[in-house]
């Protein structure tokens, strides 16, 4: 998961205009996560969730500072309505999951964080802002989420780049699986 997207005002509008279409028709009370792909100039829905979403509100609260459990808890708790949020200077952020091994990281979905051990946060991990992980120092397989923010988008694909060539340098690693863009193999 990536934050912010950039897109043309346009498409910022016919996202909103989208959500809110939807939003109506469910007569939803709450919170929704959309998901849509860029495809042509066009944006094509891929999924909707009238549920409250598991990965957004950790990714929306390092980019923004908006505190979406926040908000929904004082609308249904205290019928405080979200007020709109001034424009704030956003960072930059990637949420993603890895599996690390002894002969590949793999990036994967969200999926691969159902575990039976106990996960734990970790501040500054292999470079990363956070993570929320099963890793123990020196023992086999483990997974992690990591959350990466910086300034520009640029400072933070140079960040991922860092935080898997640590993570490869330390265990001795030379595979990546990464369906990303983001060259990570310099």
């Amino acid at each position: 998961m990536l934050a912010p997207v950039v897109l043309p005002g346009k498409l910022v509008q016919e996202f909103e205009t989208l959500g809110i279409t939807i939003a109506e028709a469910l007569k939803l009370k709450g919170i929704m996560d959309v998901e849509v792909i860029l495809h042509d100039d066009q944006l094509k829905i891929l999924e909707i969730d009238a549920r409250f979403p598991s990965q957004t509100p950790i990714t929306v609260l390092w980019s923004t500072g908006v505190n979406m459990v926040q908000e929904l808890t004082n609308l249904f708790l205290y019928e405080i309505f979200p007020t709109a949020h001034n424009k704030i200077e956003e960072q930059f952020v990637i949420f993603e999951h890895i599996t690390v091994s002894d002969e590949v990281i793999q990036v994967q979905g969200e999926h691969m964080m159902c575990i039976d051990e106990p996960l734990h946060l970790e501040k500054g991990f292999f470079g990363a802002d956070e993570a929320i992980t099963n890793y123990k120092d020196g023992e086999g397989t483990w997974i992690a989420t990591l959350i990466m923010v910086a300034n520009t988008e640029v400072e933070l694909k140079e960040k991922k780049i860092a935080v898997i060539n640590t993570i490869k340098n330390q265990y001795n690693i030379n595979k990546v699986i990464d369906l990303d863009p983001i060259k990570i193999n310099k």
